[in-house]
């Protein structure tokens, strides 16, 4: 009961910022948005002819059919990362804009730099993923740069110190080890997800101070 009532005052409070409630209104547009523009993206990206780049870390690393671990430490960090901001609605919305970012950056990164798969690329079993791309193709060129490391990265910088963020840095290990054991990125694949998602994550601080969105919670160390 405790929680319940925590939850919804601390949207309460949120909500009746108009900067908060517009802003996260945008997001979630967005957000239902993408898997619409990303199944013709994917289809896009896969039926270019790309580049394909010498790694010689790739190179030295045997490649392992890790689809599971990849797909156990992202999807675990992202709802365990939904449910530790659960009641602190400003970080929730720092991710979701995070997240909105990167993807904006890959959808400009994927399509200037078409690429072929690494040497020894083993195709990724990505279960939700594959429910947007066209008749549940796996994807291969969606490449430069990462959506994997990136997409967990967006939740571990929003989400407030604790347990919780330990974890989350846990899952960004497990998942940019396996994206290179399994060889479907690239090593600059993986450098530039960092880079990229921090940038996007700078951003998105920099609008909600712009906009007035402050903390009116409450931060824990769950």
């Amino acid at each position: 009961m405790a929680i319940s009532v925590s939850l919804r005052a601390a949207w309460k409070r949120y909500w009746n910022l108009s900067s908060f409630r517009w802003l996260f209104l945008a997001c979630l547009l967005l957000l239902a948005l993408m898997p619409v523009f990303f199944h013709w993206f994917f289809g896009y990206i896969e039926s270019r002819r790309g580049d394909q780049w010498s790694d010689s870390l790739l190179d030295a690393l045997p490649g392992k059919d890790v689809s599971w671990v990849v797909f156990f430490f992202l999807y675990s960090g992202v709802l365990l990362g939904i449910y530790r901001v659960r009641t602190l609605p400003d970080h929730l919305l720092l991710a979701i804009q995070t997240y909105l970012g990167v993807n904006i950056m890959r959808v400009i990164s994927l399509s200037l730099l078409p690429l072929e798969p690494p040497v020894g690329y083993i195709p990724l079993q990505e279960p939700f993923v594959q429910l947007f791309t066209p008749d549940g193709t796996i994807i291969s060129k969606d490449l430069f740069f990462s959506g994997h490391v990136s997409t967990i990265l967006s939740f571990y910088l929003a989400a407030p110190r604790g347990t919780t963020k330990y974890y989350l840095l846990i899952c960004v290990g497990f998942v940019s080890v396996g994206v290179l054991l399994q060889h479907v990125h690239y090593t600059a694949d993986v450098l530039a997800a960092f880079a990229g998602t921090y940038i996007s994550y700078r951003i998105a601080k920099q609008v909600q101070r712009k906009v007035g969105i402050g903390r009116v919670g409450v931060v824990g160390n769950w």
